[in-house]
């Protein structure tokens, strides 16, 4: 006899159609899986270029081709030039900016407009850092622009930099991200300096008594020009460039000594600009002239030698200094001369300016020229260079301080050379 138990032909036709039935919704949603799914996304591409359209801005139209494609702006070496000039880069931001992206902001305030033909466009990456998939579009920019935006329009002050690799500029800040990358990102400080006029070299410094800030006043029509003029000859002004290294002595020496005037002469309405260049070819000329490029003292032992055999001199040192009457001299003679690794320096410092004379200073020039002239009266003076520089350059040379104070000069301490990359600006 069987001990299977009976089938229930009700419950064994329930399960059978449970079953039936999970099957067939499995199949549907097999089924309608893509069709869903595709809905799901469609609706989120919408969703998402809605948000990028709305975060573009007016940069929208142009962002995308006529296949309704993401396009990337980009910005290259030679249109902002172009602009540049146009503007003597002076702009007026003009319109309103209603984009979000950092890059559209900074663009803004350099009246960077849309169909302006400054800005042109390329496609996008595809896949998962396509625009949609990030909701973000950077600016391609040429490293050069990059640079000139710094030497423009950053704030040029007395005091040192707050952080590495943030550039303040007065109406905003821009940060290096990945340096390695060329990654760059924009930050303003609000719409109303946004839209404020762009005056290129801003500054601020201590001065006696007050601040002394604005921007430095070119004359109109040549701010542009005379930038470029200093990226090309090292200084604005190019009659005063030292770059021509196979003249004599003596005639660089007298160039060298125009520049000097020229960067001293304090008037603040005849600003110039200049390279570390600039500084470097005056340093090696100076050394040239004075110390045969370090591998000649006989000039400084001479100065020495004759000052301190001036019984005048002697007496006068004796009753200050008593025996430290020497060592005086020898200090003042040496500060003449360029120590080794010492170059020309430009130095906003009010404490510094106010404290660079100890007195002594004006009592050994009136000593220093008598010294110049009478190199023939000491053994060291007659083995020294003969004819190369005359006595009147020579203590005008001497006595033009290395570290040049407070005087209206900004050195451009990033060059277009140094920039040659394509980076990007955030979104």
């Amino acid at each position: 006899m069987s001990t299977d138990s009976p089938t229930n032909p009700i419950t064994s036709g329930v399960a059978t159609g449970r079953t039936v039935f999970d099957f067939s919704i499995d199949v549907a949603d097999k089924v309608f899986e893509g069709p869903v799914q595709w809905v799901k996304n469609f609706y989120s591409r919408g969703s998402s270029a809605r948000e990028l359209k709305s975060r573009l801005g007016e940069w929208a139209l142009e962002a995308q081709d006529n296949r309704g494609r993401w396009l990337q702006p980009v910005l290259s070496k030679d249109a902002f030039r172009s602009h540049l000039i146009t503007e003597d880069g002076q702009m007026q931001p003009s319109g309103e900016c209603t984009a979000t992206f950092g890059w559209a902001k900074l663009l803004y305030a350099l009246n960077i407009r849309p169909a302006g033909g400054i800005i042109s466009w390329r496609e996008t990456p595809e896949g998962e850092s396509s625009a949609l998939n990030t909701n973000k579009i950077s600016l391609c920019v040429h490293g050069s622009v990059l640079c000139d935006i710094i030497n423009l329009y950053r704030m040029y002050t007395d005091r040192p930099p707050t952080s590495a690799g943030i550039f303040q500029l007065p109406f905003g800040e821009l940060k290096v991200l990945d340096e390695d990358n060329h990654s760059y990102a924009f930050k303003t400080f609000g719409n109303d300096v946004l839209s404020s006029p762009r005056q290129p070299f801003p500054y601020s410094m201590r001065d006696i008594g007050s601040t002394r800030e604005g921007n430095l006043s070119f004359d109109k029509g040549v701010i542009i020009t005379s930038y470029l003029q200093a990226l090309e000859y090292d200084i604005s002004t190019s009659a005063l460039t030292l770059r021509d290294t196979h003249q004599p002595l003596a005639e660089r020496v007298r160039r060298l000594l125009q520049g000097l005037a020229r960067v001293c002469d304090g008037d603040w309405n005849k600003p110039l600009l200049v390279t570390p260049s600039w500084t470097k070819h005056a340093s090696r000329i100076k050394r040239r002239a004075t110390t045969d490029n370090g591998k000649n003292d006989r000039l400084s032992r001479h100065i020495f030698m004759f000052i301190s055999q001036n019984k005048g001199v002697e007496a006068h040192l004796q009753r200050s200094k008593g025996d430290k009457w020497r060592h005086l001299i020898d200090q003042n003679v040496k500060a003449w001369f360029l120590s080794d690794g010492e170059e020309y320096k430009f130095v906003w410092d009010i404490v510094a300016w106010q404290r660079s004379s100890d007195g002594w200073e004006e009592f050994f020039k009136n000593e220093l020229l008598p010294a110049l002239e009478g190199l023939s009266q000491t053994t060291e003076g007659q083995h020294w260079l003969p004819d190369t520089v005359s006595p009147q350059d020579l203590y005008i040379l001497l006595t033009t301080p290395h570290k040049i104070l407070n005087e209206p000069v900004i050195v451009l301490e990033h060059l277009p050379d140094q920039w040659d990359f394509y980076g990007e600006i955030s979104g």
